[in-house]
């Protein structure tokens, strides 16, 4: 396989990333730059430089094409679950069981939106 394959391959990841967790999309990213890096590739981009990209932890630019390929390969196959786990977590239908004698139980469908479009929510009330 050739350069053209692992070009198309990292546009494929690319376009995945906004759709994968934020710690894969930082992970994938990361290996991105390490895998353009050992094969001698734009220096400002995430070149190997002088951090070592392509040393002890698998360069595969010495290697040649093949070791990018796999690399590539599993970088679209952890993107494509990371992805499938977000839609699903999207997907999934959040309940929450609050005790109606709470004051914050009028507030739950309020609660339970914000919930599903951010990330990381902070609930106070009267009891903390």
């Amino acid at each position: 396989m050739d350069a053209s394959t692992d070009h198309k391959l990292a546009a494929e990841i690319r376009d995945l990333l906004p759709h994968c967790t934020l710690k894969d999309r930082r992970d994938i990213q990361r290996e991105l730059k390490r895998s353009r890096g050992a094969r001698g590739g734009n220096g400002a981009r995430g070149g190997s430089g002088a951090r070592g990209g392509s040393g002890a932890r698998g360069g595969s630019g010495a290697r040649g094409g093949s070791g990018d390929q796999a690399r590539l390969r599993r970088l679209k196959d952890q993107a494509v679950a990371s992805a499938g786990l977000v839609e699903a977590r999207l997907r999934s239908d959040t309940t929450a069981d609050i005790d109606r004698q709470l004051p914050i139980s009028t507030r739950k469908d309020e609660i339970l939106e914000t919930l599903r479009g951010h990330p990381v929510v902070i609930v106070t009330g009267e009891t903390g």
